[in-house]
């Protein structure tokens, strides 16, 4: 887990992947392969596990990082600028 989030720019280390949040659908269940989410900063880092056992070993078969492009108030344009 923590080399997959590191491999996308994650700096965080977590013990568990219990330390992830995940996804549930509306009976409150995680899908077979869960969705984890790890915000840090402006990014939001997404991993798909593909076997859960509440432990360590899970294997992450896929994975996403989303990053929130702010701008500073100073350099926005005035309007009629």
């Amino acid at each position: 887990m923590n080399n997959s989030l590191s491999a996308l720019g994650a700096k965080s280390r977590l013990d568990d992947l219990d330390q992830l949040v995940y996804l549930k659908d509306e009976n409150n269940q995680a899908s077979v392969e869960p969705v984890g989410l790890l915000c840090e900063g402006d990014h939001l880092y997404v991993i798909q596990v593909s076997y859960y056992t509440l432990g360590r070993g899970a294997e992450i078969n896929r994975g996403a990082v989303y990053i929130r492009k702010t701008q500073p108030a100073s350099s926005l344009s005035k309007p009629g600028q």
